[in-house]
């Protein structure tokens, strides 16, 4: 197996390639954990401000959270 890197030809074993391949599924699943953790946090995040949201509209309107949706003859 023959690697070419600027002109000049390296001789590639298998072990080497084996590892190289090893190395890039590692950091593929990194790349992939690091995501999830990420995607887990937003998720977290964002149910945590419509919450907030929620609440804050059920102070205002004088109703209780349960009742937040549109009501009888009001528009959405």
């Amino acid at each position: 197996n023959l690697f070419c890197n600027r002109g000049v030809k390296f001789v590639i074993t298998t072990l080497q390639q084996t590892c190289f391949a090893s190395e890039l599924v590692d950091y593929a699943l990194l790349l992939c954990r690091k995501f999830a953790v990420k995607l887990l946090h937003q998720v977290c995040h964002d149910k945590l401000i419509s919450r907030k949201i929620n609440l804050a509209a059920s102070m205002l309107s004088g109703r209780p959270l349960h009742q937040l949706g549109p009501q009888p003859g009001e528009e959405e």
